[in-house]
């Protein structure tokens, strides 16, 4: 039976297992707080997917990170993994501080804190510092030879009601559990005019990525 520790979840699965995973700003928690009604959800910001699926070391009810710890065999089949992700501009705009950068684990963050600690300082900067666009490479480009799969969901994508019922179907959710899917909200949007085009310069690879990505990709 599966059961939370300040570890982790481990055991044998008895109910689904839903593992988010994104940079932040992408929607996350409001597809956990959808996933919720039909399992147990929680919320990982690793910027590597691990080759074998582990269980979760648990900092909130529903945060966590990958640890060591690998899934047993007989519990694979109840957890699945989404990797969502958006615009990087508009996920930075949601979601800029030097906690979130350290949850993702932004490449060499202790050399640039004061420049990412203030999104002017990091626009005069002019470097792709964040490294978004590699963490999306990691979960897009994972190993074949790994034991699960990946559904990578474009966020722009997902809210139209045929996409959204596919991927209830591929979460083998329950007949009507698309009907609760929450609207589409983007307080972001509102946020930051005056960085916008800078911000959009230095995420011009990756936002042209997603741009041109399918609705879903399993990986």
């Amino acid at each position: 039976m599966v059961h939370e520790t300040g570890r982790g979840l481990c055991g044998q699965a008895t109910k689904n297992i839903y593992y988010i995973c994104s940079f932040g700003g992408c929607g996350s928690k409001m597809l956990t707080n959808f996933l919720q009604q039909f399992g147990k959800v929680v919320h990982i910001h690793n910027r590597y997917p691990p080759k074998v699926l582990s269980v979760i070391r648990l900092k909130s009810e529903n945060d966590g990170s990958f640890s060591t710890i690998p899934i047993c065999n007989e519990s694979l089949s109840k957890v699945h993994v989404i990797y969502i992700f958006r615009d990087p501009t508009e996920a930075q705009v949601s979601r800029w501080g030097i906690n979130h950068f350290m949850n993702i684990q932004v490449p060499n963050l202790s050399r640039y804190v004061k420049i990412l600690a203030n999104p002017k300082k990091y626009i005069k900067y002019n470097q792709n510092l964040l490294k978004y666009d590699k963490f999306h490479q990691n979960y897009m480009k994972a190993p074949r030879s790994k034991n699960y799969n990946i559904y990578a969901i474009n966020y722009h994508k997902l809210f139209t009601s045929e996409n959204i019922k596919h991927l209830c179907n591929k979460l083998k959710l329950p007949p009507g559990a698309e009907t609760k899917f929450p609207h589409r909200k983007e307080s972001s949007q509102k946020k930051w005019k005056e960085y916008r085009a800078d911000l959009d310069k230095l995420n011009m690879s990756l936002k042209l990525k997603i741009k041109n990505s399918p609705f879903m990709q399993i990986i």
